[in-house]
């Protein structure tokens, strides 16, 4: 009786811990690591080159520009690949402009669209790698009708939900 008292009192103790802890982002830059609670601080310290890796969750990213080459890792989008991480789910859209040559986002769920540019002015992107991703839409220039200077894009193995314009 009191063994099982103290597994019970126990297990309260550290559900709440496991339950509501927020798995940390990884910016890798060289050898060195660095850990943020947000995909967002990650991006904002991340510097032309590094790496990002997102463990499964639910991100919060808002529209979120990159203008650097970076490259963005997340754990996979398919619950029967990603059964001991979860998936990697990012809400919001992703815009490459300007100076994000090189860029390459894999393994994740994005609830919005990406977008090569946020305007005509900076939508000239090349050397785009984009895989292992589910995604609605995939605009080629900023609004998707203009005519575009990108170059050297990879899509494979995506999962495109909307249309590619």
């Amino acid at each position: 009786m009191k063994a099982r008292f103290i597994f019970i009192v126990t297990g309260m103790l550290f559900f709440p811990a496991v339950l509501f802890s927020q798995s940390a982002v990884t910016l890798q830059r060289g050898e060195q690591a660095q850990f943020f609670s947000s995909f967002t601080e990650a991006l904002a310290a991340a510097q032309q080159g590094d790496v990002m890796y997102l463990p499964g969750g639910t991100f919060n990213i808002g529209n979120v520009i990159i203008n650097k080459k970076i490259s963005i890792v997340g754990a996979g989008h398919y619950p029967s690949h990603t059964a001991a991480t979860g998936i990697t789910y990012l809400s919001g859209s992703v815009y490459l402009v300007s100076g994000a040559d090189s860029t390459m986002l894999q393994g994740f769920y994005l609830t919005g669209d990406i977008r090569l540019g946020s305007t005509g002015e900076n939508q000239e992107v090349h050397f785009i790698n984009i895989s292992r991703c589910s995604f609605n839409d995939l605009y080629l220039s900023y609004n998707g009708y203009s005519e575009t200077s990108a170059t050297m894009i990879s899509i494979s193995e995506n999962v495109i939900r909307g249309g590619i314009s």
